[in-house]
């Protein structure tokens, strides 16, 4: 059996890390067309065929990682300064997503991803923590106060570069301004690849 990893974060140090970021910047008008909406959710999921086409170097990069197999889909996940992402863990109620390869977008050298863990003296907090909640046409997570009174800050990183993330761990994401990033998850998850860095 694969050991999940324990770290929350590494740096990627991809050879074409620039380019791909570069990419993503000059394609993210149409990844949003593509949608029908501006940056108005906090997670948007566009055609990984439409990423693959606009954003060429991340298809190189990841063969030249032996990911490319599991590449699964890329998130476009947004925050803002009237809106951070409060707590919670990526997935859903039956699948946790452990870590995905984060790529900044526009305004991550402003914004904080912090990690948390479980305070000592408290036990067995759900996997889902959150709500997503509809505000005029934009989907949000509600924070979920009483169980974060539960967790403690353990780390933290700014994405300013490209980044591995825990997203399985208990994280958040403050900025002071809005601020996008890609977030590209594998399935099944490279924890051999992962465990090797």
């Amino acid at each position: 059996m694969t050991t999940i990893p324990t770290w929350y974060y590494k740096r990627a140090n991809l050879p074409m890390g620039n380019q791909i970021i570069k990419e993503f910047q000059d394609a993210l008008p149409a990844l949003l067309q593509s949608l029908g909406h501006k940056e108005r959710t906090y997670n948007q999921l566009p055609d990984i065929n439409l990423v693959k086409e606009l954003v060429p170097s991340l298809s190189i990069a990841l063969k030249e990682m032996n990911l490319y197999n599991v590449w699964h889909r890329v998130s476009l996940v947004a925050a803002w300064p009237y809106r951070p992402l409060p707590v919670h863990r990526d997935g859903s109620a039956t699948k946790i997503r452990e870590y995905a390869l984060n790529f900044p977008i526009y305004g991550c050298e402003y914004s904080e991803t912090s990690f948390y863990e479980q305070k000592k003296e408290y036990s067995n907090l759900p996997d889902i923590i959150h709500q997503r909640v509809n505000l005029s046409g934009a989907v949000f997570l509600e924070p979920n106060t009483k169980i974060e009174k539960q967790l403690e800050k353990v780390d933290s990183v700014i994405v300013s570069e490209p980044t591995w993330l825990k997203t399985g761990a208990y994280h958040s994401v403050s900025s002071t301004k809005p601020r996008m990033a890609a977030s590209v998850r594998f399935e099944p998850e490279p924890f051999d690849y992962l465990n090797s860095l």
